[in-house]
C-alpha cells in the first residue's frame, strides 16, 4: 500500500513543478498548467477516498500536494472542496459537493394543479383600477440548468409549471440552456429576458466559514475560445476555473453579470436558484449595478428540492389570473395560506445555521400581470376626430363584453367580444375614461380600469409638405470642401390663403421658392441638418463655415443645435415653425465664417480663429405671391 503512495505522490511531485504563466504571458498555457493540476488534484483525491474512505483525509492529502506548487499563492480546504489562489491571479479549484443533495427528496409540497373553470369574486373586482408599475417589461424568459443530468426531475418540475403559467401572463415560454449549451456567453445575454431563472450549482468563496466571494457554475468545460475571449474576467477573479465531476468548468460572480448585462429597461426578475446565493454581493449587484426589478436567493445552502419548490409555488401563486389581482413579490413571501414555508431546516447543518431562508431584494411590488389595462393610458387629440382604444388582459373569456364610459355624460358604449373602441369627442376637455370587462354568459364583472383622454381643439399644421437636398462644393482651390444640406416640412396658407406651388433648386446655394394665391398669412414648419466635410484629411483649409438660422424680418427665435464633429466632419441641425401675416420676406441660413480649420491628427478637433459674419446665405427659403 505504501509504495502506491509514494507513486502517485512523485507523479504529483512533478506535476507540481509546472511554471505558471503570469498574466500577459500565454495564455493557453497558463489555463492548460492549470485545468492539468486541478485534474491530477481531482484524481488524487479520488484515489485516496478510495483507499481511506475519508473525505476529510482524502482533501488533506490533495491539499498538501497542491501547496508544493510554487505557482500557487494559497489553497484551502471548505465544506464543498479545495479553493484554490494562483499566483497570477487566477481562481479556481475543486469542488467535491454542490451541498445541495441532488439526491434527497424531502417531503415537500407541490403546487396544485392549475385551476379549472375558477369563479372570481365579483365583489373585489373594483380593485383593478390600479395599474402595477414593477412588472418585467421584457416578455422573453429564459431558463439556465447547468446540471441537468442530475437533477432533472426538479428541473421538469419547474417547466412544468413555467410552461403553464408563463404564457397566460403575457410572457414566452422559457427558452432552456441545459448542461453544456449553458454556456458563458448566455450569461452575457440574460438582460434580454424579463424573467430569467438560475437552477445550478453555487460555490462560497473561499469557505463558507468566511464568505468574501459566492459563485454559480455554468455548463461550460474550459476551452481555448472562452478563456481567450474573458481572459481578463479570469484573471481578476470573476470566472474561476474549478474542477467539478464533469471536468473543469467556468464559474461566475456577480460582477461578470453586471459587466455584460443592464436589466434596468427589461425591468428583469432574476430567480437566483443556486447556493450561498443572497450571499457574496449577489442581490446588491443585481438589485444596484444591474438594475434588476427584483433578485431572489438563500440564506445558505439549499436542499435543491426546496429550491425547486420555492420556484414552483411562487411562479403558481403569483400568476394567478383568474383573481382579480395579482399578489406581489412581498405577499408572497409573507404568505401562508396553501403555499410553502419560506424556509427549511436542513439535518446536515450541525454548527451551520438552523434555518435556510428564502429572500427577495428590489421591487417587493413586482407582479407578474396586469389585470386589465387601456392603451393608451393617456392620448391627446381635437374633437370630431375618432380615436381607437383597446383593452389589455392576459387571459380574456372565451366569451365576453366590455362597458366603456367615456365621461363627456353620453351614455356608455358596450362591445361585446372585442377589446378595441372607438370614439369622437365632441368638446374640449379632459375626460376621464373607465372600461369594465364582464364575462358571458353569467355577466360576471372580472375587472375594471381607468384611462385618459385630453382634447382640445388647437390648430394644427395641416398643409402642402416638402423636401429637398443639395451637396454644393465651396472653396477657393475647387473643392476646398463641401456643404451637404437637406430639409424637410410642411407649409400652409391662412384665411383663405393657399399653396400654389412648392420649387427648389441650387443656385450656388440651396433654394426654395414658396408660391401663394393670395398676399396674406401663413405658417411654416420645417427640419433641416448640414455637414461640412473636407475634400481631404490631413491639410489646414483657410476658410470654413458653419450654418446659424437667421430671418431677414428680424426674427431669431429658431434655437440651432451643434451635434458636435465626427472626426473631419462638422455636423448640425435645427427645426423651426415660422408665421407671418402677409407673403413677404424669406427665411436665411448665414455662413459664420472663420480664418483657419486646422485638423490634428492626435487629436482630431476643430481649431477656429477670427470669427466673423458672410453677409450671404448658404441656405434660403422665400415666399411670393
Amino acid at each position: 500500500m505504501k509504495k502506491v503512495f509514494v507513486f502517485l505522490l512523485i507523479i504529483w511531485g512533478f506535476n507540481s513543478c509546472i511554471s505558471f504563466p503570469r498574466p500577459g504571458d500565454n495564455q493557453e498555457e497558463s489555463i492548460g498548467n492549470i485545468t492539468r493540476l486541478q485534474d491530477d488534484g481531482f484524481e488524487t483525491f479520488e484515489t485516496y477516498i478510495n483507499i481511506l474512505e475519508d473525505t476529510t483525509l482524502a482533501l488533506e492529502e490533495a491539499l498538501e500536494v497542491i501547496l508544493e506548487n510554487p505557482d500557487v499563492e494559497w489553497a484551502q480546504i471548505n465544506s464543498q472542496g479545495i479553493a484554490i489562489q494562483y499566483e497570477n491571479g487566477i481562481r479556481g479549484g475543486i469542488m467535491i459537493t454542490g451541498e445541495d443533495d441532488p439526491e434527497s427528496f424531502p417531503d415537500v409540497p407541490e403546487p396544485p394543479p392549475p385551476p379549472v373553470n375558477k369563479s372570481v369574486n365579483t365583489c373585489s373586482y373594483e380593485k383593478s383600477v390600479q395599474l402595477y408599475e414593477n412588472i418585467p417589461a421584457n416578455k422573453k424568459t429564459i431558463f439556465i440548468n447547468p446540471h441537468n443530468f442530475e437533477r432533472a426531475n426538479h428541473a421538469n418540475n419547474i417547466l412544468n409549471i413555467a410552461n403553464y403559467w408563463f404564457p397566460k401572463c403575457g410572457f414566452t415560454a422559457p427558452e432552456q440552456f441545459l448542461n453544456n449549451n449553458a454556456t458563458v456567453d448566455v450569461f452575457t445575454t440574460l438582460d434580454d429576458y424579463g424573467i430569467v431563472h438560475l437552477y445550478t450549482h453555487g460555490w462560497a468563496w473561499p469557505k463558507k466559514t468566511n464568505i468574501t466571494e459566492v459563485y454559480c457554475l455554468t455548463g461550460e468545460t474550459v476551452n481555448e475560445t472562452t478563456s481567450k475571449k474573458y481572459w481578463d474576467d479570469i484573471t481578476e477573479g470573476h470566472i474561476p476555473i474549478v474542477r467539478a465531476t464533469e471536468g473543469n468548468k467556468y464559474f461566475l460572480g456577480p460582477e461578470f453579470i453586471t459587466k455584460y448585462n443592464d436589466f434596468e429597461e427589461g425591468k428583469t426578475f432574476f430567480y437566483g436558484g443556486f447556493c450561498y446565493s443572497f450571499l457574496g454581493n449577489w442581490p446588491e449587484e443585481m438589485n444596484d449595478e444591474a438594475d434588476a426589478l427584483a433578485y431572489t436567493g438563500f440564506s445558505w445552502s439549499v436542499l435543491t428540492s426546496y429550491n425547486s419548490s420555492w420556484a414552483q409555488f411562487l411562479y403558481h401563486k403569483m400568476m394567478q389570473t383568474g383573481e382579480p389581482q395579482p399578489m406581489n413579490l412581498e405577499e408572497w413571501l409573507t404568505n401562508t395560506d396553501g403555499d410553502i414555508a419560506k424556509r427549511h431546516r436542513d439535518a446536515r447543518t450541525k454548527n451551520d445555521p438552523e434555518w435556510v431562508y428564502f429572500h427577495y431584494a428590489g421591487a417587493g411590488d413586482m407582479v407578474f400581470w396586469q389585470p386589465l389595462k387601456i392603451d393608451p393610458q393617456e392620448m391627446e387629440g381635437v374633437p370630431d376626430q375618432s380615436y381607437t382604444w383597446k383593452i389589455e388582459y392576459p387571459e380574456l373569456p372565451a366569451q365576453y363584453y366590455v362597458v366603456w364610459d367615456f365621461g363627456d355624460g353620453n351614455p356608455k358604449v358596450k362591445v361585446d367580444d372585442s377589446p378595441t373602441v372607438s370614439y369622437t369627442y365632441t368638446k374640449s376637455d379632459t375626460f376621464k375614461i373607465k372600461a369594465t370587462l364582464y364575462k358571458k354568459p353569467e355577466n360576471q364583472a372580472i375587472g375594471q380600469t381607468e384611462a385618459q383622454a385630453i382634447i382640445n381643439d388647437e390648430e394644427t399644421i395641416d398643409g402642402e409638405s416638402f423636401g429637398f437636398s443639395w451637396t454644393i462644393p465651396y472653396g477657393y482651390t475647387w473643392p476646398r470642401y463641401t456643404i451637404t444640406s437637406s430639409i424637410s416640412g410642411t407649409v400652409k396658407g391662412l384665411e383663405g390663403n393657399e399653396v400654389e406651388s412648392i420649387n427648389g433648386y441650387e443656385f450656388g446655394i440651396g433654394r426654395i421658392d414658396i408660391t401663394f394665391t393670395e398676399d396674406g398669412p401663413f405658417r411654416i414648419e420645417f427640419n433641416c441638418s448640414f455637414s461640412v466635410t473636407p475634400a481631404t484629411q490631413d491639410t489646414t483649409y483657410e476658410s470654413g463655415a458653419r450654418d446659424v438660422l437667421t430671418f431677414d424680418s428680424g426674427q431669431n427665435s429658431i434655437t440651432w443645435l451643434t451635434q458636435g464633429i465626427d472626426p473631419y466632419v462638422w455636423q448640425e441641425s435645427s427645426s423651426g415653425v415660422f408665421e407671418h401675416d402677409q407673403v413677404t420676406g424669406s427665411i436665411s441660413i448665414m455662413r459664420h465664417m472663420w480664418a483657419t480649420w486646422e485638423y490634428y491628427d492626435d487629436e482630431q478637433k476643430l481649431i477656429e480663429t477670427e470669427e466673423g459674419w458672410d453677409s450671404s446665405p448658404l441656405f434660403l427659403i422665400s415666399f411670393w405671391n
